[in-house]
């Protein structure tokens, strides 16, 4: 029998359908617009590739980060846009300056996001910057294997679920790097057209481009803009200033079912290098930079720090190295995945109640929540109030 990873376990990275040798199965959309892999078994047979290749299934092996730094890109201007401390770009440019491809999330003029493979330095600023959505990783295969084949040397930065598929497909390649991204999960894409699309309709105004942290109102406030074709910002809300799309991924609320049960959210990494914001940067011993334009950079494999060290010996970057401890104490997705919250069961319930209307979900978790909060609120005083009359 072939079984696919199961509902609350796939990352849809869509692996199992690239290796299909009779192209039975397709990634798609279920009513939500979230998409999973589906097999015709009646074109099917039954020759268990989706099952090796899919890393759910069949699990790589994983390693503990051998050495922790705080790391930064040397340029200025390229670390003030980036999420953290710039070292994805330094890595990119890197590899492109040494004749190699690199792989980056591209955010298409849909507002779906894709994994792009490129040798063009144009790329390098569409690259940049967090993308807080689900990325489509698949169409990425066949051109990855295709210039391995050829002995080009490729660079991929991508999600640990999607570093692992890479892994997978590429295994008796040597001559790639795999880096992957702390990551706290992913929403569905049709989650963020429908709220682009309503911000559309309330402004009238056509979207053209979208920040989740807009290097204009600086990185570390999570600010998320919307600019219009002539370039203007026409929607701006940092992640205090109750959006609807922030408050749903910051606070965990509408993520894929398989990032509340993720395999890679540990210590254990199946990357070279891994990457993110340096949280708790100076907990364990003094440091003098803000964890603001730092990035947290672990060392993995040995490829890993042979790439480290061609960063620094280019002078691209700055790595001091830090407590392994404080990395992992800092940031709790290194720990265990995001955990399940009253909002995120509303929101299962919402979802299903509004037919897919992500805006309407959302609206109705946070009154619910609201509500339960005040009531909650109010048990506790009383139980404090009847515990002093009874002294």
């Amino acid at each position: 029998m072939i079984e696919l990873a199961s509902f609350d376990k796939c990352t849809a990275c869509g692996a199992c359908a690239y290796v299909c040798p009779k192209s039975c199965i397709k990634m798609t959309k279920n009513t939500y617009g979230t998409i999973y892999p589906v097999i015709n078994e009646d074109v099917c047979i039954e020759c268990g590739k989706c099952m090796k290749v899919c890393p759910i299934i069949s699990p790589l092996e994983s390693n503990f980060h051998n050495q922790s730094y705080a790391a930064w890109n040397k340029d200025e201007e390229e670390r003030k846009n980036a999420a953290s401390g710039g070292i994805a770009t330094a890595i990119y440019k890197y590899a492109l300056e040494n004749g190699w491809y690199i792989v980056g999330a591209l955010m298409n003029t849909d507002f779906l996001v894709s994994l792009k493979v490129t040798n063009d330095k144009q790329y390098l600023t569409q690259f940049r910057n967090s993308k807080y959505v689900f990325s489509e990783p698949y169409f990425s295969y066949k051109e990855i294997e295709e210039l391995l084949r050829k002995g080009h040397t490729v660079v991929i930065i991508a999600l640990p679920c999607q570093i692992a598929a890479y892994r997978k497909i590429y295994n008796k390649f040597k001559n790639v790097y795999y880096i992957d991204l702390i990551c706290h999960g992913v929403i569905s894409a049709s989650f963020l057209q429908q709220h682009v699309y309503n911000i559309e309709l309330k402004g009238r105004e056509k979207i053209q481009k979208i920040y989740f942290r807009d290097p204009l109102y600086n990185t570390d406030t999570f600010t998320f803009t919307l600019y219009n074709e002539s370039g203007k910002c026409v929607y701006s809300k940092n992640v205090l200033e109750n959006d609807f799309y922030q408050e749903a991924y910051h606070d965990g609320i509408a993520y894929r079912e398989n990032c509340y049960h993720c395999n890679f959210a540990s210590t254990k990494r199946i990357s070279d290098i891994t990457l993110g914001d340096y949280y708790g940067l100076g907990k364990e011993t003094p440091f003098n930079f803000s964890h603001k334009k730092v990035s947290c950079l672990l060392v993995n494999t040995s490829r890993g720090k042979d790439l480290l060290g061609k960063l620094i010996e280019s002078n691209m970057i700055k790595a001091i190295e830090r407590p392994r401890e404080e990395a992992i104490n800092g940031n709790r997705m290194l720990r265990q995945p995001c955990l399940k919250s009253r909002k995120r069961k509303y929101f299962e319930y919402y979802i299903v109640k509004f037919n897919g209307d992500f805006n309407s979900a959302i609206s109705a978790v946070i009154k619910r929540y609201s509500k339960w909060k005040k009531m909650n609120e109010f048990i506790l005083c009383l139980k404090r109030s009847i515990k002093q009359r009874l002294k």
